[in-house]
């Protein structure tokens, strides 16, 4: 499935090492960009997560959402 963040603050959608909003990103992708999804959703410590592969050939997890915003689309 290919996706689309949609996120325009905090830089930009954090594709991160691990399920966690405190682990380290390995790449930030700009609102627009395209990414594959390669698994998930999966839910850790109350997030849900996808784990994503960028453009660039980075993979990690994002989260797809959080409170009311909407952080990746179908693209």
């Amino acid at each position: 499935m290919i996706v689309q963040p949609s996120v325009t603050v905090y830089g930009g959608l954090k594709i991160r090492v691990a399920r966690d909003i405190e682990a380290d990103f390995v790449e930030a992708l700009p609102a627009g960009a395209s990414a594959t999804v390669l698994e998930g959703p999966l839910i850790e410590g109350g997030e849900t997560w996808v784990r994503i592969r960028a453009a660039s050939g980075n993979e990690g997890w994002a989260r797809p959402s959080g409170g009311d915003q909407v952080y990746l689309k179908l693209a």
